[in-house]
């Protein structure tokens, strides 16, 4: 076959199967297959082979949040270098409807992204304990300096957010493959082990507040890996112990520099560290005298200079708080639809599992729920709002909620 022809017969969805593949590459690969489907989503929409109406509030939703940002760009004193998230910012929207297209249409597509995404994220846990042990990689990539392992993503300090933002999604791949081989019920323990592991080791202290809390909802409300999450917890315990005891970069990281910071938050020195605590304070300063659209997408990395807010510490590329950051660049407007959605989710989850019966549908649900309920937990330190990585996995889950809650039947697809 002639290389024309290959790419005449490549499947533009094979981009989504593998996105979670890109994500381990760094910040390119991943935006450029995002917008490849974003532009395919809205070729589908002109065309009219996807019917965007049936999800009006998410249409609705998605405009008013573009729109949000544009007025605040608009009226930035940065608008220049401010203006481009909110122009870029639609992406997100038409790649979602891509991806409700594809399982829409294509056969299997449901099945096969999970099995694949299975793969995937058990090469990147792997490779994350080769690293440990040997301290290099599968691809020689040596642990950092600081002692902090990062598998293959290199200098980039991200393996524990990977890992505990994906990790409901992988919970969901596993309920395909223990249903599609018997055998592999055998492996769920081991596998969730392995993750409080690889979150453990990565240094990232909000991965592992992120993992304890996808275990106490799987603990707490009956689940399809119920009866694992019990037997896994004590395990982790133990597991963790053992690490904390023996692993001094570990120790120092996630026992005392928590237990100090802890100590020092409650006696009203700061929130969480003082860097994150001259974040906030200076985020909030900024958002009191811009309350409604805020400073621009972005632009508290300049403002923080402004001597009006400028105190210690106070200067990043952004206040490292989802909700902090929207209220001091874009306003209140934006951060209330976004909390709406964060409530949204709480609600869904809860209404999953206590009012109605279990079966694989609503389990599955459940867990894509808690994928977005973790992206948008308040109160953890958090990427920047508009960064593109972080938004893959924002909207990951997105595509296939609105997939099922459409289709608003139980599964075809085991």
């Amino acid at each position: 076959m002639s290389i024309s022809n290959k790419i005449r017969n490549f499947d533009i969805e094979n981009i989504f199967f593998f996105i979670p593949l890109l994500l381990v590459t760094g910040p390119f690969l991943p935006d450029l297959g995002l917008t490849i489907l974003s532009f395919y989503g809205i070729y589908l929409i002109i065309k009219k082979k996807i019917d965007y109406k049936k999800y009006q509030i998410f249409s609705g939703l998605s405009i008013l949040l573009i729109a949000l940002f544009l007025i605040s760009s608009l009226i930035s004193n940065y608008i220049f270098d401010s203006l481009k998230y909110p122009i870029t910012y639609f992406r997100y929207t038409f790649f979602t409807f891509a991806i409700i297209y594809f399982l829409q249409t294509k056969k299997d597509f449901f099945r096969n992204f999970f099995f694949i995404f299975f793969f995937i994220y058990s090469f990147v846990l792997i490779d994350a304990v080769i690293q440990f042990i040997f301290l290099k990689d599968l691809f020689l990539i040596p642990k950092p300096s600081n002692l902090r392992v990062t598998a293959m993503f290199g200098d980039e300090l991200i393996l524990g957010s990977y890992i505990s933002r994906l990790f409901p999604i992988y919970l969901i791949s596993l309920i395909f493959i223990n249903k599609k081989y018997n055998f592999t019920k055998y492996i769920n323990i081991p596998l969730i082990l392995i993750t409080v592991l690889v979150v453990s080791i990565s240094g990232e202290r909000t991965a592992v507040f992120s993992l304890l809390i996808i275990f106490a909802f799987c603990l707490f409300f009956k689940n399809f890996f119920q009866k694992n999450f019990f037997i896994a917890t004590i395990l982790a315990i133990l597991l963790l112990t053992l690490i904390i005891n023996k692993n001094e970069f570990v120790k120092e990281r996630f026992y005392i520099e928590t237990k100090n910071q802890i100590a020092e938050t409650l006696q009203g020195k700061h929130i969480i560290s003082k860097f994150h605590h001259a974040h906030y304070v200076t985020a909030m300063k900024i958002f009191k005298d811009n309350v409604f659209f805020g400073v621009g997408p972005k632009s508290y990395r300049f403002e923080c200079n402004n001597i009006k807010y400028n105190i210690p510490y106070a200067c990043s590329t952004h206040p490292h708080n989802t909700y902090i950051q929207l209220l001091s660049e874009t306003g209140i407007f934006s951060f209330i639809i976004v909390f709406l959605i964060f409530l949204f989710c709480s609600y869904k989850i809860f209404k999953i599992k206590l009012n109605q019966e279990q079966n694989i549908s609503n389990d599955v649900n459940f867990f894509l729920y808690i994928a977005l309920f973790i992206s948008l937990w308040p109160l953890s330190p958090t990427g920047s709002f508009f960064n593109n990585w972080l938004n893959v996995i924002y909207y990951l889950p997105i595509a296939f909620i609105l997939h099922l809650d459409e289709k608003n039947k139980n599964f075809t697809y085991l």
